[in-house]
């Protein structure tokens, strides 16, 4: 869909997507029962067709060992085959090898549990992030858009319908059902329009459920006809306006998802009228959901981030990337830091910051001791940043930077929240000093090669 332009402009929260409802009860499966099954082929199928939200309804069997699929399956009311990570997991990851998928976003919807214990919880989530880790998009990305996200290499939503879901998972789509399985057009069609009056938090992701059961077979209803007409496209105060996610039956019987793609060029103009900038100068202009390119041929020695206390937007994003054969220090006001700190930014990074609080906050994976022991991990492959933060109970004594990183001034910040003062070992420090670190300070180390991290200021 990203192909088509408009919706990149959007964040996923804001964007009208195409979904599935029972997105892994297909023809296709090991097992069809006729009741339960509602989709004509594969969710790696839906997705290469346009799909872009998967319905997820997930089933614990602990009587297979670990690390067999089966222990997590797709279920209605029965099961059918289908495995998480066979059907779902391996299918994301097929559809991204694809090199002209790579900035599509998707939404992976896990939106009920049965036979769930907190154990199998946890073992979902890292079945989850070991296989998507590189893509997933967590709650802190929120505020990008998603031609932000594809630059970052970060797509997939990863939506977990569970209090106990992981730090990296947003909060589960809202499903708006009517709540019984054999309405009428005209109930369903009246429960649509309910729906589309009302007023979606900012941060909520939202779906449709535009799906029903016939009333003499009992079976899902192809309602493509209705489809078309309920959520028709054409101008912005089309139908299909007033509504996000919308999950279908037989999604591929109609033509919705073309519906959409026409849409959200109106959406585009309701929700952000900056674009992109792609033409540097030394100092970051103020843009909502910039992407600042530094590239050969228009190319600065130095860059500064705007000053966040006079920006004119709420919460955003922006995203700095450093062209091939560039390198650039940036300098960044009014973070994390007291004063300004000026990074060095090399070929092929990319920075991601979001603005909050009156201040640019550092998106990047946060580590503690009880997590890390006293080693601070180097930035992630692809990563520019990682920070380490100490608090009460979560602390220790000295503290040690990582020998190796993947990229040279790769940087990792160091943050006290501890009473108690600690050290940040010399070993590893250019120049040999242990820093000592109090509570409120923080402190940012560029890698130089081997056991070699200089302190930036």
């Amino acid at each position: 869909m990203s192909a088509y332009g408009s919706v990149k402009h959007l964040r996923v929260q804001d964007a009208i997507l195409p979904g599935t409802h029972q997105s892994a009860f297909d023809k296709q499966a090991a097992s069809t029962p006729s009741m339960e099954t509602c989709q004509d082929v594969s969710v790696h199928t839906q997705l290469h067709a346009g799909i872009r939200a998967i319905d997820i309804r997930v089933q614990f069997y602990f009587g297979y060992p670990a690390g067999d699929s089966r222990r997590f399956m797709i279920f209605h009311s029965g099961n059918n085959g289908r495995t998480i990570q066979g059907d779902i997991l391996n299918a994301v990851l097929s559809f991204y090898s694809d090199a002209n998928n790579k900035g599509e976003v998707i939404v992976l919807d896990f939106h009920q549990f049965k036979g769930f214990t907190p154990a199998a919880h946890l073992e979902l989530a890292g079945i989850i992030k070991n296989s998507l880790r590189m893509v997933i998009a967590p709650p802190r990305f929120r505020s990008f858009n998603i031609a932000q996200l594809a630059t970052l290499g970060k797509t997939v939503i990863i939506a977990y319908n569970d209090g106990t879901r992981n730090s990296d998972f947003w909060p589960g789509v809202n499903q708006r059902w009517i709540g019984h399985n054999q309405p009428s057009s005209s109930q369903l069609k009246a429960f649509v329009d309910k729906v589309a009056a009302e007023n979606k938090p900012a941060w909520e992701l939202r779906a449709i459920q535009a799906a029903k059961y016939t009333k003499v077979f009992h079976v899902p209803d192809d309602m493509s006809p209705d489809v078309m007409s309920w959520f028709a496209a054409g101008t912005a105060a089309s139908p299909i306006m007033k509504h996000f996610i919308i999950n279908t039956d037989w999604s591929l019987r109609h033509r919705l998802v073309d519906n959409i793609i026409y849409a959200n060029q109106f959406r585009f103009g309701y929700y952000n009228a900056a674009w992109p900038c792609y033409e540097p100068t030394n100092y970051i202009p103020y843009r909502l959901s910039l992407i600042y390119w530094v590239f050969y041929g228009c190319s600065r020695s130095h860059i500064i981030l705007p000053d966040p206390a006079n920006s004119p937007y709420g919460e955003h994003g922006l995203v700095v990337a450093i062209g091939r054969e560039i390198s650039t220090t940036l300098t960044i006001r009014h973070s994390i830091f007291p004063a300004d700190i000026h990074v060095p930014m090399s070929a092929g990074d990319l920075a991601a910051f979001v603005y909050l609080n009156k201040r640019w906050e550092f998106l990047c994976d946060v580590y503690t001791p009880n997590t890390n022991g006293a080693t601070v991990p180097a930035p992630p492959f692809g990563e520019k940043f990682a920070r380490y933060v100490l608090s009460d109970g979560n602390y220790v004594s000295p503290i040690r930077l990582p020998r190796y990183a993947e990229k040279i001034n790769s940087v990792v910040f160091v943050t006290s929240n501890a009473t108690l003062d600690a050290v940040i070992s010399g070993e590893g420090v250019v120049g040999g000093h242990q820093v000592t670190i109090r509570k409120g300070d923080t402190y940012a180390f560029a890698y130089e090669g081997p056991g070699r991290w200089r302190r930036l200021s």
